[in-house]
């Protein structure tokens, strides 16, 4: 990579260097722990496994597939927001490899959600100090909270489009990030546009679907409210893959369109069986920078650190920045250690003026 400290590149912390495969990752396509605890939602007594989306229904399809083997009185708050408890409550981590093997086995599904009304609805329902999304997203960015006004909506997408797929709030993040959608053979990818699939998908599952409407928005019909031709031109940038991937058309005047299909080539990730199997023994071809902190995490040898340092100046992922700057401190290596801090500076300020 020749990008130079003093320039922040394009989002592409998890590509090959450009005489890398045409096949490559899009950014955020790495893997976590973590992350796959978060959104693959399974229970004892499901036949499918769901995987969230945020901002597309999620709360619905948590509470259409619980309330297929529990009681309505039963499922509760964390259950369907937190998981705090109830069925989804496990995680993958926790099972044996055996659990994950028939887990995983199951049909997977997912839901997308047309990327203009998605970000909309994100920004409307959670930019705001009410809201524990809202008020990380202004500490993340620097920015003086109004009690009485939001961000506008323009400064709000420029702050998403400066922010690295994978650390950005997975609310205001790529669809095709949340859903590990280039690890994973979906049985079938739901789409809001069209209920009426994913109504009968579930049936076939012994799921009757049922909407729950507390965090609606109607952001499908805000949008020429909210939408000037630069906030259209910053979601035709940010959610470029999402775009492509799921088969959304382009353009406001079609924002009310199902895709035209969702993707069925094979997949280019790691299996997710794979990872969730063995995540550290796991390789992750593609994702430069999250290979680059598992060699480092794992060298003891200084002149190997040292090199995938000098490489960190280039990545777009500020949280690997800054845990390079960490350790360059503490090695006392502060040659390396400040253009490391410079890079974190402009990650992290790079939404401003």
């Amino acid at each position: 990579m020749s990008s130079s400290p003093g320039e922040v590149p394009p989002l592409t912390g998890d590509a090959p260097p450009a005489d890398g495969p045409a096949d490559a990752l899009p950014p955020g396509c790495g893997l976590t722990v973590k992350q796959v605890d978060d959104q693959v939602h399974f229970a004892a007594g499901l036949p499918v496994v769901y995987v969230q989306n945020y901002k597309a229904a999620c709360t619905s399809m948590k509470f259409s597939l619980l309330l297929s083997i529990l009681p309505e009185e039963q499922i509760s708050d964390s259950a369907l927001h937190w998981r705090g408890e109830g069925p989804f409550a496990r995680r993958l981590s926790a099972c044996t490899a055996a659990e994950i093997e028939e887990i995983l086995g199951r049909p997977a599904f997912t839901v997308v959600r047309n990327p203009y009304a998605r970000i909309l609805s994100a920004y409307l329902d959670k930019v705001s100090l009410s809201q524990p999304q809202g008020q990380a997203f202004y500490r993340r960015f620097f920015l003086q909270p109004n009690a009485e006004e939001r961000i506008g909506f323009v400064d709000f997408l420029r702050c998403v489009a400066s922010d690295h797929p994978r650390t950005c709030d997975p609310h205001f993040g790529l669809q095709y990030v949340n859903t590990l959608a280039h690890h994973i053979d979906y049985d079938f990818i739901g789409s809001i546009e069209d209920t009426g699939a994913i109504a009968d998908y579930l049936r076939g599952h012994s799921v009757v679907l049922e909407p729950w409407i507390h965090h609606s928005t109607h952001a499908a019909a805000l949008l020429e409210t909210h939408y000037s031709a630069e906030a259209e031109a910053l979601v035709d940038t940010i959610f470029a893959e999402d775009f492509r991937l799921f088969g959304y058309p382009r353009g406001l005047a079609r924002a009310q369109e199902p895709p035209t299909r969702a993707e069925r080539a094979p997949r280019r990730g790691v299996a997710l069986a794979d990872f969730a199997a063995n995540p550290e023994g796991c390789a992750q071809p593609g994702t430069r920078e999250v290979e680059a902190m598992r060699r480092f995490e794992r060298s003891r040898k200084p002149a190997e650190r040292r090199a995938i340092a000098e490489d960190g100046v280039t990545f777009s992922d500020w949280r690997a920045v800054k845990a390079l700057a960490n350790a360059m401190i503490e090695a006392n290596a502060l040659d390396l250690a400040h253009p490391l801090l410079d890079r974190l500076t402009l990650l992290l300020t790079a939404h401003m003026d």
